[in-house]
């Protein structure tokens, strides 16, 4: 729009004026466009977002079709303050734009704000993302105000909650009720959990807690963290079924621990009155050997002899079943123990019984046991016994004792070169009266491994045994480490 009452000496004086308005050097792009859409003014700024269009002799006809339309709109409704964001050159580019009426001319005071629209792609973006994740995660979530009164939590309202949540809990259309008017009575009932929540949304310090819900029935584990003063956001899941079964666990374990203790009563009575009436009977056989062995006839002395050897097997048995109860019922006095000193001592025992033998032993450097003194010589005795026991049958024996610590334990084993066992039936070699090797090869009642694995077990430990038949055998035990 060119006023033609101006003479030129007019015009260049206004162009002077607005050169000294929109300085070459201005860091903000700025262009000029007459309502006819000419191109009359743009500093350097502007011509570096024109890119290629700015070597061309007449920028004009390279206007977005945005600006086109501003302009044929101040052409028909003389409106002459525009809020538009203009696409050039294929950046999103100018914010504000007015009619300059003093220059005739479009001004476009322009700023930059790809930067922007690129921040806000990526917020719109990240907030899809959250709002996906929020409305698909398995956990329930929910948003809360807390309310207080003299500094105590007493209700809170719930501004924002997914769909988990109303899976979880079966509660529908909470957002903006307060939770006694949707949980009546769960302040009363639950006030560890207002506590956790108001010390949250007070210290903005998260925790955890597990809580049983009593007006919803449910156990629940929930994860709070504060977003902002006097606001909380409790993250949970219902853990009720597992709650039950702990539940069932412990009871369990308390019904077979009783009745274990009930047993291992049972059985110290039961053997312990089984004592006198064999010692009885071996007397009166010694008696009768020593004294009318001249009025018995050969089969008569015989079946003495067998009554007699019985009699000694059933003490025997009846001793390691009296062991084996007392383990059970011996308080346990934890101690650091030097176990290669406690391993050469009882070999040495062994060996003094057992001149006529050859018995051979290396000992590894064994890490130091942390538990009680007697019940573990008491292992230790047991495995090395049979270690001997079961390597009569080889001119030399040899029994290696070795020990590691792996992680949290410390491992210990009795090798030994002797009869071996089908690995099959390993799991057996530990229970009461089992025996993989016939009573008239191998003397022993099957109670030796039992009470060892009773003694590791009541220490936290566990064992085992790796061999094969005629190759020998291998038993490990693995105890907990000091403090571990």
């Amino acid at each position: 729009m060119v006023d033609e009452g101006k003479t030129e000496a007019q015009q260049a004086e206004e162009k002077i004026h607005r050169l000294a308005s929109f300085p070459q050097m201005n860091p903000q792009p700025i262009l000029e466009i007459d309502i006819d859409g000419r191109i009359t003014f743009y500093n350097q700024a502007a011509l570096e977002v024109l890119g290629e269009m700015g070597k061309a002799a007449d920028l004009s006809k390279f206007l977005p079709d945005d600006l086109q339309e501003i302009l044929a709109k101040a052409k028909q409704t003389g409106e002459r303050d525009f809020q538009r964001e203009v696409v050039v050159n294929g950046v999103v580019f100018f914010e504000s734009i007015y009619f300059a009426e003093q220059f005739n001319a479009l001004h476009l005071h322009a700023v930059d704000i790809t930067e922007r629209k690129r921040a806000e792609a990526a917020l719109r973006e990240s907030e899809e993302h959250y709002h996906s994740l929020f409305d698909n995660m398995l956990e329930g979530f929910a948003y809360c105000r807390m309310h207080f009164e003299q500094n105590q939590p007493v209700d809170f309202t719930y501004l924002n909650v997914n769909g988990a949540f109303e899976t979880l809990t079966g509660l529908k259309n909470v957002i903006g009720k307060k939770v006694s008017e949707v949980i009546p009575g769960i302040r009363e009932s639950n006030p560890k959990l207002f506590e956790t929540y108001g010390r949250v949304a007070s210290t903005g310090i998260p925790e955890r807690l597990e809580t049983y819900v009593e007006p919803l029935g449910m156990w629940f584990s929930i994860s709070v963290y504060s977003p902002k003063k006097e606001h909380f956001v409790a993250v949970f899941d219902v853990i009720t079924e597992r709650k039950l079964a702990e539940k069932a666990l412990r009871e369990r374990t308390a019904e077979l621990e009783l009745a274990n203790r009930e047993m291992e009563s049972f059985s110290y009575s039961v053997s312990h009155d089984l004592k006198t009436p064999v010692r009885a009977i071996q007397g009166f056989s010694r008696m009768l050997l020593g004294e009318h062995a001249a009025q018995l006839d050969a089969e008569g002395l015989r079946l003495l002899q067998v009554v007699c050897d019985n009699t000694k097997r059933m003490d025997h048995l009846i001793d390691d079943l009296l062991a084996l109860s007392r383990v059970g019922r011996l308080q346990i006095r934890k101690s650091v123990i030097d176990m290669t000193a406690m391993v050469r001592r009882i070999f040495n025992q062994l060996r003094a019984q057992m001149s006529e033998r050859d018995l051979g032993l290396t000992v590894g450097d064994l890490p130091p046991a942390w538990g009680d003194q007697s019940l573990l010589h008491q292992v230790m005795m047991n495995l090395l016994a049979n270690a001997v026991k079961f390597t009569r049958s080889r001119e030399t024996a040899v029994i290696e004792v070795g020990g590691r610590t792996e992680g949290k334990e410390d491992i210990y084993y009795v090798k030994d070169n002797g009869a071996g066992f089908d690995e099959r039936y390993a799991d057996k070699l530990f229970g009461v009266f089992q025996r993989l090797h016939g009573g008239e090869e191998y003397e022993g009642t099957g109670v030796g491994l039992s009470i060892v694995k009773r003694i590791v077990q009541r220490h936290g430990g566990r064992v085992w045994a790796e061999g094969k038949v005629g190759e020998g055998a291998t038993f490990y035990f693995a105890l907990p480490k000091n403090g571990a």
